[in-house]
């Protein structure tokens, strides 16, 4: 920080003393050519406020090239750690910026060198936003919806456990190619025989060799003929 300072000190100062040379150095010129060149080239602009500087008010530790690192962006980046990185607070908040720094630098070198517009890196960084952007918009909404009281709460379990089936049956089955065939088998089940010796010899499903048993199935999870 004192470095960049300084080095720009200098330079301000060494700009400055080469202004004062050229004006020492050359005749004086009428005041209206001076006008004129001021009406030609207005000052710039001033550059907009950073948005990081209108919504992050908090103190600012440190500045990385013109990024700064505040205390309420160590303290987030902290919680998404989600670990103690030590013991040692204090330590923690070092070795925390100090990564923070590190980062900031390789994004910083990575939008220098344009990377931020290959094509993957672009659509990586749009899905990104978007993700961060959903989750923000379900909070709101789910801020902003009305308290949910005990007895809809009631309601709903009442209902949704009336629809659940309960009753469970032992399903066995013969799967066979005609309604002949079928009415064939159901006339020897009407005359005594055994339905699983049936199934292992008549049926084509592939429950054939269990005796067509498909187990303990509720009401409603047989798919209706």
């Amino acid at each position: 920080m004192q470095f960049r300072v300084l080095l720009c000190s200098v330079l301000a100062a060494t700009l400055l003393g080469a202004c004062n040379n050229e004006q020492a150095q050359s005749p004086a010129k009428p005041a209206s050519n001076d006008a004129a060149t001021t009406a030609a080239n207005p000052a710039p602009s001033p550059k907009p406020a950073d948005p990081q500087s209108v919504i992050d008010t908090s103190k600012v530790l440190i500045n990385v090239n013109d990024k700064a690192v505040t205390q309420k962006a160590l303290e987030h980046f902290m919680a998404q750690l989600g670990r103690p990185i030590h013991p040692d607070p204090d330590r923690a908040k070092d070795l925390a910026l100090n990564e923070m720094v590190k980062r900031l630098l390789l994004a910083q070198y990575a939008r220098d060198k344009k990377l931020d517009e290959e094509l993957d890196v672009y659509l990586t960084l749009q899905r990104q936003d978007e993700q961060v952007l959903i989750a923000a918009a379900r909070r709101d909404i789910l801020k902003n919806l009305p308290p949910v009281t005990e007895d809809e709460l009631k309601a709903v379990y009442e209902k949704e456990t009336a629809e659940v089936h309960h009753q469970e049956y032992k399903v066995q089955h013969i799967i066979v190619d005609s309604q002949e065939a079928a009415d064939n088998l159901i006339a020897e089940l009407n005359k005594g025989s055994d339905f699983t010796a049936l199934a292992k010899k008549e049926s084509k499903g592939p429950s054939k060799d269990k005796g067509g048993d498909l187990g303990w199935v509720r009401e409603g999870q047989v798919v209706p003929e």
